[in-house]
């Protein structure tokens, strides 16, 4: 590359006069610049560059002018022009070869070829100055004639120029066409990855269309079940969302409350209230337990409503709560039990009867065993036989533990069971009593929890501690000696444990109870039989008597 090449800019845009000259003074060149051909002008009176290269279209003149007018003047006609312009009809060439320029670029132009076509000039610029034959052509282009009269030189230059920024456009144009192959391909992909996309997601919609099909049939078919459900319900249904209005209802609600057609229709909870508050017995009560839902979202409500008419209603609220747990109303229920209640009465008064005839029965049953007791009583006082007087005597005392039970249910709540704590502690103080005993010498002690046992039960337990203890209080204690009775009963596993101790004599070990001839002693182990009990004998320091037994059903019983 030659030093000092200056080249002249004329251009009146800034931004194109700025960018080329920093192409051109990035690859060695001076540059000037001016903003039209006015301007330009002057300028050439003053430096004489190398090449001007100016666009067409500028202020003032045009490039074409400017190049007329440079190629006027002595001094500059050996100048070389390089046009640049945005024009690309071949009548442009033909005004570029009569004004005199030498290149001919279109814009936008590729900053190398720019750059091929001023290195070009520059090498070819001693051949201009010696070749200074001019050619005279006649020109007919477009009904238009041109008479050219340019050096053959600069008719080559521009007509190689114009070749090149064809050839250069060609391959800009192949290129660009080469882009837009790729962009096609690059669409086609995605047209066909879209499409693909589209086709999915065409099939996705259909199954989401198919399955909200289902979902609405689903909830058809929900409503209908619901709404059959609620017409056909026993009980009056009553809906009413978070602002106290009436949202659903069946036909048993309007049955039951006679509520009329112009309150239904407002809507009203409020109104459907103030309808139904002359058929209550205690309005004040129901308007309050109202209030007090409705003011307490959360909490469910049963209770029962009595009616002036005599009617009785079955209330039940309950709260309509979403699964994101909002509150979205309340449902009222309104089931008439009249019939119910009236029977419920009825049992009320035949159980009241039956209990007072229960314990008739067990007033009479112990007066009975009472009078009976009595009666041995006084035939005793006729008996001079001691064993004969011995037996009237645990006779007596077992009919007065049977009579004890009659009387302990005869006092009892339910008459069903009786405190056993209770009827051991009576029955004991009998038997001291019966026999003469001094509690200071003997002492007796229980240890019984908190049981209560059915007469099935009660009765054979009764009869077993009442032979026991009479057993320990002639057998155990000989000559006055002192001791002590202890009766214990436990819960075990479902069961009980009975437990009749003394630390007196200890029974024989001889005595069996299976096959003994105490008639008392035989009693016990039929009456453990009874209620399937488990006997346990223990004769170490005293006797004492563990029996492991469960409380009998009345259905087990045997007759």
């Amino acid at each position: 590359m030659e030093k000092n090449v200056h080249i002249l800019i004329v251009e009146d845009s800034l931004t194109q006069t700025l960018k080329l000259r920093e192409l051109l003074e990035q690859n060695g060149y001076n540059v000037s610049a001016a903003n039209d051909g006015k301007q330009a002008l002057a300028m050439l009176e003053e430096l004489v560059p190398d090449i001007i290269i100016s666009d067409i279209v500028i202020p003032g003149m045009s490039g074409y002018e400017l190049c007329e007018e440079i190629k006027r003047r002595e001094h500059l006609k050996n100048i070389p022009v390089i046009l640049l312009t945005l024009l690309s009809d071949p009548e442009d060439v033909i005004k570029g070869l009569i004004s005199g320029a030498s290149n001919f670029i279109v814009k936008p132009y590729d900053d190398e070829f720019l750059l091929s076509r001023i290195r070009y000039i520059l090498v070819n610029q001693e051949i201009r100055k010696e070749s200074p034959s001019q050619m005279g052509i006649d020109l007919h282009f477009r009904e238009k004639r041109y008479f050219l009269s340019s050096e053959r030189i600069q008719i080559i230059d521009l007509l190689l120029s114009t070749y090149e920024a064809a050839v250069q456009k060609n391959l800009e144009f192949k290129k660009a066409n080469g882009k837009l192959e790729q962009a096609r391909a690059e669409l086609e992909i995605r047209v066909q990855e879209r499409t693909a996309e589209l086709q999915k997601a065409n099939e996705a919609m259909k199954k989401e269309i198919e399955e909200r099909k289902r979902a609405e049939q689903d909830l058809v078919l929900s409503n209908t079940i619901l709404s059959t459900q609620q017409e056909t319900s026993i009980d009056g249904i009553l809906v009413v969302d978070a602002h106290e209005k009436i949202i659903s209802f069946n036909r048993r609600f309007i049955e039951i409350w006679g509520i009329p057609p112009g309150v239904i229709e407002s809507r009203s909870d409020r109104l459907a209230l103030q309808a139904v508050t002359d058929k209550l017995a205690n309005p004040e009560g129901f308007i309050e337990q109202v209030n007090y839902l409705y003011e307490h979202k959360e909490e469910k409500s049963r209770d029962e409503i009595k009616l002036r008419d005599g009617r009785f209603l079955d209330r039940y609220s309950a709260p309509m709560i979403g699964a994101e747990g909002n509150y979205y109303g309340r449902v009222w229920y309104f089931r008439d039990i009249t019939e119910r209640k009236v029977a419920e009465e009825a049992v009320k008064a035949s159980l009241k009867e039956k209990e007072l005839l229960l314990k008739e029965i067990h007033h009479r049953v112990k007066n009975n065993l009472q009078i009976i007791s009595s009666l041995l009583n006084l035939q005793s006082q006729y008996i001079k036989d001691d064993s004969a007087l011995e037996l009237f005597t645990e006779s007596r005392n077992c009919i007065k533990s049977m009579a004890l039970i009659h009387e302990s249910l005869y006092g009892s709540e339910d008459m069903v069971s009786i405190d056993f704590a209770d009827y051991v502690r009576k029955m004991a103080n009998y038997l001291y009593r019966s026999h003469g005993i001094n509690t200071d010498k003997i002492i007796f002690k229980t240890d019984i929890s908190d049981i209560f046992l059915g007469i099935d039960t009660a009765i054979p337990c009764g009869l077993i501690i009442n032979e026991l203890i009479t057993n320990s209080l002639k057998h155990s204690f000989p000559g006055g000696r002192k001791g002590t009775i202890e009766i214990s009963l436990k819960r075990d596993n479902g069961g009980y444990i009975l437990v009749i101790r003394d630390d007196g004599a200890s029974i024989s070990e001889e005595v069996d109870l299976k096959s003994s001839e105490t008639l008392g002693l035989q009693l016990v182990y039929d009456l453990i039989a009874q209620i399937d009990g488990k006997l346990e004998l223990d004769r170490r320091g005293g006797t004492e008597f563990r029996i492991k037994f469960k409380e009998l059903k009345y259905k087990n019983r045997g007759i």
